[in-house]
């Protein structure tokens, strides 16, 4: 047996076992920090699914609350709180804009445009 681990053979057979342990090490140590990395993913996804649900938790929340009624009801219905005095501000620059539009565009038109657009009412 003495000579046996003495041979040329043994040191080989050896030499290629410590050879394959090390490659074997090093790669579940890969794979071990791969994992982390994933598992430190999935823990960032996990966190960030978390607080978009305390989000919509907080929005549904507010669709139940009071506030968000009368909000849609002022808005939808033109609901108003009794003693409230109501104000329509218009905003007339982009109408008197949109005609003076109008008005440039009336002026580089055919004659026949003109016609067509008297007739169909474009």
């Amino acid at each position: 047996m003495n000579e046996f681990l003495k041979s040329k053979f043994a040191s080989l057979g050896l030499l290629v076992l410590v050879a394959g342990l090390f490659l074997a090490m090093f790669t579940i140590r890969s794979q071990k920090l791969d994992m982390a990395q994933e598992n430190r993913d999935w823990q960032a996804k996990i966190e960030s699914l978390q607080q978009e649900n305390e989000y919509l938790q907080k929005f549904g929340d507010y669709f139940k609350s009071f506030a968000f009624l009368e909000k849609e009801a002022r808005k939808r219905l033109n609901f108003k709180a009794p003693g409230e005095e109501v104000v329509f501000v218009y905003d007339t620059t982009a109408q008197s804009s949109r005609s003076h539009d109008f008005t440039l565009r009336l002026k580089t038109m055919a004659n026949w445009e003109k016609w067509m657009y008297y007739i169909l009412g474009k």
